[in-house]
């Protein structure tokens, strides 16, 4: 994703906080009667020189981008606050951004309803383009894809938990991560993650520092990227027959965002639904969480799909999981192909580069890719919110 197509989405987080505060501040149903601070905070972020999110200065693309988040939540974010209402009558709210603080913690949501009474509700908004009905809750890589089936978080991205002596290591360190999982008596499945290792380093042995790559080539990529992700996913799949269901389990319910007690607030042009006020969304949570459901999972092409179930033949929800490779910026592609060579600031080095060029500084960051979908229209979550 281009850097500008972040500021707006993370400028629409901000616009709707104000928004729905001055939604709580008209219905006189506000503890503090901040929205004019909170659309100023709006306005500061994204006009800030670094970002410059203003539809004149916008290309075309992205203007259209814009008007379409910014449409979603005028159409969308009244019905959610009358709905916040009748879920909550008498309670009155502030509503404060949070993301940048609840992602350096490891945490999910966007923003908090803080409540006159109880405790704030912490929610995460999905506002999208095109459509709601299979929200990204999660990515990462293959490596840490295992990784968080076999170890409990430490807050910080990438941090987990040694399950015996609770020292905090970074789940990408192989000597540390090999020790933990001797340490856990899974042992067997150390070849399996090794292979996921070797993969990981002959991509980026190919892409990264390889000639083959010097320039993007789609089909190459596309065929290369589908070779690797095979390989990925169905060495995933032989690690997690083997760590037990209990671990695929508690692992597939945090995924699914149905265990922390997070909320999420969905819209998209046409739909809106919510898991704090949707009836569906209640009931679909409390069996996922009954000591009776189970999981079941199986791999089709490069993706890994897992069934939240009520322990027996019926299937409650869909958690589908991709096996991909993410770019990550790795060759200039961004606006209208040109001829000979631009300036490119390149993480910080300025570079004179030809269009599809790789960019040497910022292919680093090429990885391999997960990304974690709910497949909530399968779910019938719409149908009912």
């Amino acid at each position: 994703m281009e850097d500008i197509e972040h500021y707006i989405q993370d400028s629409c987080e901000l616009l709707a906080v104000a928004k729905l505060q001055k939604l709580a501040e008209d219905a006189s149903r506000a503890i503090t009667r901040d929205a004019r601070d909170k659309f100023a905070a709006y306005d500061a972020y994204r006009l800030d020189p670094g970002r410059n999110v203003d539809e004149p200065l916008l290309a075309d693309k992205h203007a259209k981008h814009f008007r379409t988040y910014k449409s979603n939540l005028e159409t969308h974010l009244p019905g959610f606050f009358t709905r916040l209402c009748e879920y909550l009558p008498g309670e009155s709210f502030n509503f404060i951004d949070v993301e940048r603080e609840a992602r350096n913690d490891g945490g999910r949501e966007d923003f908090l309803i803080d409540r006159s009474s109880g405790e704030p509700i912490r929610m995460s908004l999905k506002n999208y383009r095109k459509s709601a009905a299979r929200p990204q809750v999660c990515s990462g890589t293959w490596n840490s894809f295992i990784v968080n089936f076999l170890f409990a978080g430490a807050g910080a991205v990438g941090m987990v938990l040694h399950p015996h002596t609770g020292a905090v290591f970074k789940g990408s360190d192989r000597e540390a991560r090999d020790q933990a999982i001797g340490d856990l008596g899974l042992a067997e499945i150390l070849p399996l993650v090794h292979q996921t290792d070797d993969l990981n380093d002959e991509l980026r042995a190919i892409f990264v520092d390889g000639d083959a790559f010097k320039f993007y080539d789609e089909v190459l990529f596309n065929e290369a990227r589908k070779r690797f992700g095979l390989q990925g996913v169905a060495l995933a799949e032989q690690v997690l027959r083997k760590v037990g269901d209990e671990r695929v389990k508690a692992r597939v319910l945090t995924l699914a965002g149905l265990d922390a007690g997070d909320e999420v607030l969905l819209i998209d042009p046409t739909r809106c639904a919510d898991s704090l006020t949707s009836r569906k969304f209640h009931e679909i949570r409390e069996r996922a969480l009954n000591p009776s459901s189970a999981i079941v999972f199986e791999p089709s092409g490069q993706t890994l799909t897992f069934w939240i179930t009520d322990g027996g033949e019926q299937r409650i929800l869909p958690v589908s999981v991709p096996f991909t490779i993410n770019s990550n910026g790795a060759w200039w592609r961004d606006g209208e192909p040109f001829e000979g060579t631009r300036e490119k600031n390149d993480k910080g080095h300025i570079l004179h580069l030809r269009y599809g060029q790789r960019r040497p500084y910022k292919s680093r960051e090429l990885a391999t890719s997960v990304n974690t979908y709910l497949e909530l229209k399968k779910a019938g979550i719409f149908d009912d919110s």
